[in-house]
């Protein structure tokens, strides 16, 4: 199969691989929830192929004067993130030609995306940092300011 756009009758075959990727991680109500939601965005892509996903999503914020597109799930059926770059090479696309001047892709789901970004030529981005707000720790630092 050739890289295309998904939608929502393709969620079945997106859920399986999105199972294989992230195996016991993968919560399949959550997920397809999650695919339902946003399959039907018109803010939101998937490109799809035989074995590979990517979800793209566009933003704006105030403080920037252009649109941003964020890669917001990408999955592989057989472990091997390299199997995404097509579905990626996709959404690119997809979002410079619904105006966003730049395109962010982070590795929020634990799957290294170095050789993706490698591939397609993404500079390293600034940093993100993040508090577990269930932790332990959140709640002190929470009293201690």
């Amino acid at each position: 199969m050739t890289v295309r756009r998904a939608t929502v009758v393709d969620l079945p075959l997106m859920l399986d691989i999105a199972r294989a990727s992230y195996g016991v991680q993968f919560d399949e109500d959550k997920a397809r929830e999650f695919g339902l939601r946003t399959l039907m965005s018109p803010e939101i892509a998937a490109f799809l192929d035989d074995d590979a996903f990517c979800m793209v999503g566009l933003s704006e914020y105030f403080w920037e004067r252009q649109k941003r597109a964020n890669c917001m799930f990408t999955a592989v059926r057989k472990a091997q993130v390299w199997q995404a770059v097509k579905t990626v090479r996709a959404a690119l696309q997809w979002s410079r030609s619904k105006g966003a001047s730049s395109f962010h892709i982070g590795e929020e789901t634990g799957m290294d995306m170095g050789v993706i970004a490698k591939r397609l030529g993404l500079a390293k981005d600034r940093p993100s940092y993040r508090i577990d707000l269930r932790s332990p720790q959140h709640r002190f630092w929470m009293r201690a300011a």
